[in-house]
C-alpha cells in the first residue's frame, strides 16, 4: 500500500510525493496533516492485471477491509442521534 500525499488540488498537483513506508505513512497521517504541508491523502496500492478480474477484485476488497481496520478499527458506530428540531 502506499500513500500519494499532495497540498494542491487534486486536478492540478503536478506531481503528488510518494510513501510506501508504514512508519513513514503513519507519521505523515498523525503529524502533517494539515499543518499546512500536505492536505490530501490519496492511498493506493498496485494492481496485477495479469491476474484475473476475480482476482483483482477480491484482492482490492482485502485492501478496503484493512484500510477500514486502520481508519475505524475499535471505534463504535453511533445509535443514537439527537432530534432536529
Amino acid at each position: 500500500m502506499e500513500v500519494h500525499a499532495s497540498a494542491n488540488s487534486l486536478h492540478s498537483e503536478k506531481e503528488p510525493t510518494y510513501h510506501t513506508d508504514p512508519e513513514e505513512i503513519s507519521r505523515l497521517i498523525e503529524n502533517e496533516g494539515g499543518k499546512g504541508q500536505f492536505k490530501r491523502f490519496r492511498i493506493g496500492w498496485g494492481v496485477d492485471t495479469d491476474k484475473s478480474a476475480e482476482d483483482i477484485v477480491r484482492a482490492a476488497a482485502e485492501k478496503i477491509t484493512d484500510l477500514h481496520e486502520i481508519f475505524y478499527g475499535g471505534v463504535e458506530r453511533r445509535t443514537e442521534y439527537p432530534e432536529v428540531a
